[in-house]
């Protein structure tokens, strides 16, 4: 055998195990990161919640809503009870039905938000500005939680395809990495102008 052959015998191994080895510290800080964006997402969960009860104890506060908000109202308390109600773990997520749910609850405390400012602009509850004021927040509670879960589905896609595929699989398997659920998001984070809104014309 020569020593070119033998050469290349013992190269092979080395560059598998030097390649591995950044691979390794690759997954490994995906996974941290992954678990630092969850952690991110229940504290604006948390933040996001606690804005919703706000809105709602100004909501009731006010002497004498117009009719037609307090049907908004209801169904503010509606999605809010859709929200506390679906699961938020990531695990719980490669189910999806529970996925879209929570799309769905989401999207409509976004549209019946929009629909309630909507109506304190067209009438004299305009002038409640704690109101307005933290209406706009939680909506950007909304609109955070909406950009993390984008961050977060593009981590997870990330990591699984380096412990899927060789030789990130051999690497991950040693070290007891496995794959994690996915995110199939199905919206994208647009986000809602509150101060540009077309109010329509209330004849």
């Amino acid at each position: 055998m020569s020593s070119r052959a033998i050469s290349l015998i013992v190269a092979i191994p080395v560059l598998f195990l030097f390649y591995g080895f950044d691979i390794n510290n690759k997954i490994r800080q995906s996974d941290e990161r992954i678990s630092q964006l969850w952690t991110t997402i229940e504290k604006h969960y948390q933040q996001r919640n606690k804005q919703l009860s706000i809105v709602l104890q100004e909501w009731e506060d006010m002497k004498s809503p117009l009719l037609k908000s307090q049907d908004v109202l209801i169904d503010i308390i509606a999605a809010r009870k859709r929200l506390l109600v679906i699961p938020t773990k990531p695990d719980m997520f490669h189910q999806q039905a529970v996925f879209e749910s929570f799309i769905q609850a989401q999207n409509q405390l976004d549209v019946v938000l929009k629909a309630l400012l909507v109506e304190i602009r067209q009438s004299s509850l305009k002038k409640q500005e704690q109101l307005l004021s933290a209406i706009v927040q939680l909506e950007q509670y909304q609109q955070m939680i909406k950009e993390l879960y984008i961050d977060y589905a593009r981590e997870v896609d990330d990591y699984n395809l380096m412990v899927s595929r060789f030789p990130g699989s051999v690497f991950a398997e040693m070290k007891g990495y496995q794959l994690k659920s996915t995110l199939n998001m199905h919206y994208k984070a647009g986000r809602v102008d509150f101060n540009n809104l077309v109010i329509p014309d209330s004849k």
